[in-house]
């Protein structure tokens, strides 16, 4: 592990009894190719006594930006554990409080005061909870079950993150307490991005998921397939009211029912390993077989690697659908992306008799769906305001006027 040291936050603010108290707070991010999207947090962060950031081993300019603002790096290879990225973090870090962060999150100006106010109180709690305001692609999420708050700002000596996952667990020892001002969280400002993250993290979850759970039954893993994506979808479209958020919520309730379509199609890709993929099932239906559309890469691949190709692939369709002509309606796109995704699964699983092949068909069936589910998601992307207009200027006003 290389440990490179920053310098003191030259951007800290001025004020006497807020600089004091912000002296004893020490930012901890996990980076790892952020460059497009970390300015905003550590210009949120002007405030805080010291940045330190794990970083994952950027290939882009991340640890240029990070040492520009003074924050002491740690490059680490996280290996899909968050919990251990962290750690290394907490342990470089010098302040008596510990302000937990990601790059796709920012403190707005309401909660710094709020945070800087709570720590005047020294017989106060250990650690303080905090509420995520969600926004996808440019619009904030009030419904669909997308509601987070957990534990970020904590006393160094009295929190230690104790699992091995992309999502952490934190042991806290003493009292908690809850703050009232939300962090702002801006995870995807496009569906390629929301993609490619997910991909990443539907493999680790399978990872982690056949080491708890190496053998399932073929029942039990049509089950995970079918019925939990569709489970999912229900609560956070209906039974949360994701419904009530437009397009945005239809997009966002199908495309995280289908990562968790994935994310169990993955768990069945490793259990029954290369050998049996290549030899004992037919091989178009071993991995997804799709044009290439002229180019000498390999036709089948890995899921993880077929759904980076398609990610592409997807949004060169879209792109081309788009340029074609006027673009189609709102409730035009809605229809297409209830009517679609639908179709090719009934015409793959059960017209081309995938159904009788077992897993693989399944397996092939959903991901082909889920394909033509992004196409149309990312051709309503296209044409939305409010998606083009977020790309402009990702952040809230609240949070530009206060710099």
């Amino acid at each position: 592990m290389f440990k490179q040291e920053g310098t003191t936050n030259p951007h800290v603010g001025s004020s006497s009894n807020s600089v004091a108290q912000s002296a004893r707070v020490s930012a901890v991010i996990i980076t790892k190719n952020e460059e497009h999207r970390l300015r905003p947090l550590l210009e949120s962060l002007a405030w805080v006594g010291e940045i330190v950031a794990v970083d994952d081993e950027s290939t882009d300019r991340t640890r240029e930006i990070l040492e520009a603002f003074g924050a002491t790096v740690v490059v680490r290879p996280s290996g899909g554990d968050f919990d251990q990225q962290r750690n290394a973090g907490i342990d470089a870090a010098h302040g008596e409080w510990i302000l937990q962060l990601d790059a796709d999150e920012i403190v707005s100006p309401a909660l710094r005061e709020e945070i800087q106010r709570v720590l005047t109180h020294p017989s106060g709690p250990v650690a303080y909870r905090i509420q995520r305001r969600n926004y996808f692609l440019g619009h904030e999420m009030r419904y669909g079950g997308w509601g987070w708050r957990g534990v970020k700002l904590f006393q160094r000596t009295a929190a230690r993150y104790v699992g091995h996952s992309v999502h952490e667990t934190l042991t806290v020892n003493g009292p908690t307490a809850d703050l009232t001002q939300r962090m702002l969280h801006y995870p995807f400002q496009s569906l390629t991005q929301c993609v490619e993250r997910q991909n990443f993290y539907t493999t680790v979850q399978a990872r982690l998921l056949r080491a708890d759970q190496p053998k399932l039954s073929n029942q039990r893993v049509r089950y995970h397939l079918l019925q939990r994506p569709l489970k999912l979808f229900w609560k956070s479209y209906v039974k949360k009211g994701g419904r009530r958020e437009g397009m945005h919520g239809l997009v966002f309730a199908a495309l995280f029912a289908w990562f968790e379509f994935l994310k169990w199609a993955k768990w069945w890709e490793q259990e029954a390993g290369a050998e049996t993929k290549t030899k004992n099932v037919p091989r178009e239906e071993a991995t997804i077989s799709v044009e290439t559309s002229g180019s000498d890469t390999p036709w089948w691949h890995t899921l993880d690697a077929l759904v980076s190709r398609y990610n592409i692939y997807t949004s060169r369709q879209a792109e081309q659908l788009f340029s074609e002509g006027d673009p189609l309606s709102t409730k035009r796109i809605r229809r297409l992306l209830w009517k679609e995704p639908w179709k090719v699964f009934w015409k793959s699983y059960v017209q081309e008799g995938r159904r009788t092949r077992g897993l693989p068909g399944l397996v092939t069936a959903g991901f082909c769906a889920g394909l033509e589910l992004l196409r149309w998601a990312k051709y309503w992307e296209l044409t939305c305001p409010e998606v083009v207009a977020s790309r402009a200027s990702p952040q809230p006003a609240e949070v530009a006027l206060a710099r």
